[in-house]
């Protein structure tokens, strides 16, 4: 399902843009600015989708908290890598 792209059927194209709506409407929704917003939904959608896959490819599931945290710990990780 991830790979199928044709005219009329696009999954993660259309999940893609999907959640990069919702977060921006959510963003300008509650007056909050902080940064491109363009690029966070990015972000967000890439995390999401990605996060999907692996818990469909390995037959895991994590919690939104259980994903938030792996991110945090991946945060602190590569912030204290110096390049």
């Amino acid at each position: 399902m991830w790979n199928i792209h044709t005219d009329g059927i696009d999954f993660y194209g259309r999940m893609e843009a999907l959640f990069q709506m919702k977060y921006e409407e959510i963003i300008q929704g509650g007056g909050v600015y902080g940064g491109d917003i363009k690029f966070q939904s990015h972000l967000f959608s890439t995390l999401i989708l990605s996060s999907l896959k692996y818990m469909l490819d390995s037959n895991k599931v994590y919690t939104a908290h259980d994903i938030w945290n792996e991110f945090d710990k991946l945060y602190h990780t590569i912030t204290k890598v110096q390049i």
